[in-house]
């Protein structure tokens, strides 16, 4: 009989989400995505890292029904991190 595998702390779950849905709404490489979604671990709040989750991921309905949850400055920086942490990633950091 199999072990159960204990659960991924949070922190851990989320990274990994948002390295997942780097990876479904992209073509960048796993390595990239891993570091996408570490640095949303530790960058976003969790209402922007599921943002960021949803909208990389292509669901657009709900990425949009987080925003009204969100003041301004949540969805600036939310958005300049869906826009710039790829590319920063890609270039090593």
């Amino acid at each position: 009989m199999a072990a159960a595998l204990a659960p991924l702390p949070a922190a851990a779950q989320s990274a990994a989400d948002a390295a997942a849905a780097c990876s479904a709404g992209t073509n960048l490489p796993d390595a990239v995505c891993a570091c996408v979604g570490e640095r949303a671990a530790d960058e976003l709040n969790d209402t922007q890292r599921q943002w960021y989750i949803h909208a990389a991921g292509g669901e657009t309905d709900a990425a949009q029904a987080l925003l009204g949850s969100m003041s301004a400055s949540e969805i600036a920086d939310a958005a300049t991190f869906a826009r710039t942490a790829p590319m920063e990633c890609v270039r090593g950091g």
